[in-house]
């Protein structure tokens, strides 16, 4: 048992809290693709939830595009598909069906985004939680 609670502190003081906020505070921006408003409502609101305050939805809210935007940015962090439109590689399908897919694949590709996407947008908070739950876990069982 002392030997455990010497590593998880070893572990620990390896942790940088200034790498772990940067890598969280990167503002991340979705790109989403639909051929209709209702589409892309329905990608807005599995990003950006109801339940959020007026402040952070607002902010939030800046953070994903419409393709139809009349100047989209040039470059987005995430770009995401309506089902049903031919989805390029590199960007992600909105599985409406299983949202939880959806999270699944984009962290399977992008695992450097996950503290940043589980900060600011709720639906990949319980995922990257349970894989960092799952990985510190590994590490701990493989040590001993």
């Amino acid at each position: 048992m002392l030997k455990l609670l010497k590593q998880a502190r070893a572990a620990f003081s390896m942790l940088s809290a200034e790498e772990v906020r940067k890598r969280a505070e990167k503002p991340i921006h979705f790109g989403l693709v639909a051929d209709s408003s209702g589409a892309y409502a329905e990608m807005e609101a599995f990003l950006v939830p109801g339940g959020l305050s007026r402040e952070e939805r607002q902010q939030r809210i800046l953070q994903v595009h419409r393709a139809s935007d009349a100047e989209p940015p040039n470059q987005v962090d995430i770009v995401l598909y309506e089902p049903g439109i031919s989805c390029p590689q590199g960007a992600f399908t909105y599985h409406r069906d299983d949202p939880e897919r959806t999270v699944a694949e984009i962290l399977e590709e992008k695992p450097d985004l996950g503290l940043a996407l589980a900060r600011q947008f709720p639906a990949f908070r319980s995922a990257v939680v349970e894989k960092v739950i799952h990985e510190v876990g590994g590490r701990t069982l493989c040590s001993r």
